[in-house]
């Protein structure tokens, strides 16, 4: 009898009296159903085996578990949200070795690994439940950045972010959200249902998102940046042509870096004007502030460098918004901190970006820089120092 795994067949004469008797237990393999048709076949004309008396034990690896399930969910994603009991219990229906790809093996085993894990009991089930919490696209993600599927030493694919897990919510909101934009576009014209108008305002409001998408994905780079790795590295690192996010933003990332630059070198001060000046405003008598002006206060307060720079990044606007309010009236005692928020502040505007030498300095292994090709003319001058 075939089975791909290893079967031992024992006689258990110390369960109740119904289930004494032969059984057959293996790891994984077929699964019961399929392993009682293999033994009745294979025990065809042999009058002196009674199939009907075995009985069955199938035991399981986490590892199976866990890829079982996935091989159950990644075709429909959104099953994930809320998985049914066919896919938490859907190794009793896989039959081991199956035709479960390679990839679903390496995510299962990847998400066995997580430190959380570690010394916990039925950890395939917990790594179920990280799955659901993290979903497909996050455990890819993980994977990626972990460097769990690097081979060697060459950088790894990026993952394919796949949009079917994206949830109905979602979907209708940013429906919604392009109705509103193309409602304004359009503004009071008589021919605002004319099929010609409505795809001239879609082009518009595409073009539109777009600028939106590309200034945000512009200022992530910068953090990047700003701690030595390259627009090339960044480029093929994200499944592009070395040369693309240089020709893309060339010299305007300039405006990006030079603040995140100076936040990232003085942390710790600016962290500490920031606490001090939004903890002396939240005690001072006679202040008043909206609830706009709380939750900047809430933000300056909260500043802690020891989290890292990054956690800082929205504490300028924060401080220039609570400057501007107080500028006017400073309530007694908040001067000296006020003043000293002011001085950073203005520091930070006038920043300048760091050189090609010192972020070269600050580049990090982990962001491996593959070497582009030579640009010239236009290229280069707009790849020059962003390499």
């Amino acid at each position: 009898m075939k089975t791909g795994v290893r079967v031992e067949a024992t006689y258990d004469q110390y369960s109740s009296h119904k289930t004494v008797g032969w059984y057959l237990t293996w790891c994984d393999g077929p699964t019961i159903e399929t392993m009682r048709r293999r033994a009745t076949a294979s025990s065809r004309g042999l009058a002196e085996v009674d199939t009907a008396q075995l009985r069955f034990r199938r035991e399981s690896t986490d590892a199976a578990e866990v890829a079982a399930f996935l091989a159950f969910v990644l075709p429909h994603p959104a099953m994930l949200k809320e998985p049914p009991l066919d896919a938490l219990m859907s190794h009793s229906t896989t039959d081991f070795p199956g035709k479960i790809d390679q990839s679903v093996w390496d995510m299962a085993r990847f998400a066995l690994t997580r430190p959380e894990l570690a010394d916990t009991y039925d950890k395939g089930r917990k790594a179920i439940d990280y799955i659901v919490k993290v979903g497909l696209n996050g455990l890819r993600l993980d994977m990626w950045l972990t460097g769990a599927s690097r081979q060697a030493d060459c950088q790894p694919a990026p993952p394919a972010v796949e949009t079917d897990a994206v949830s109905g919510k979602v979907r209708r909101d940013l429906e919604r959200m392009i109705d509103t934009v193309q409602a304004e576009l359009v503004g009071g014209s008589t021919h605002r249902d004319d099929p010609r108008v409505q795809l001239l305002v879609a082009e518009t409001s595409r073009r539109l998102l777009l600028e939106i998408v590309d200034q945000h994905q512009r200022r992530t780079a910068a953090h990047a940046l700003v701690d030595g790795a390259g627009l090339s590295s960044l480029s093929t690192m994200i499944g592009l042509a070395p040369r693309t996010l240089g020709m893309r933003w060339g010299k305007d990332l300039d405006a990006d870096l030079a603040p995140l630059a100076w936040l990232r070198d003085n942390a710790a001060a600016w962290a500490s004007a920031c606490a001090a000046a939004g903890s002396v405003l939240r005690g001072s008598r006679g202040f008043y502030p909206d609830q706009e002006t709380r939750q900047d206060l809430w933000t300056l307060s909260d500043a802690d460098a020891t989290r890292g720079w990054r956690t800082l990044v929205q504490t300028p606007e924060a401080a220039r918004r609570v400057l501007a309010v107080t500028r006017n009236r400073q309530p007694t005692g908040t001067e000296e901190a006020l003043r000293s928020l002011g001085a950073q502040l203005q520091a930070h505007d006038q920043a300048a970006p760091p050189d090609r030498r010192e972020r070269a300095l600050r580049r990090t292994p982990s962001i491996p820089d593959a070497p582009p090709a030579e640009p010239s003319g236009p290229a280069r001058a707009l790849n020059d120092g962003w390499g």
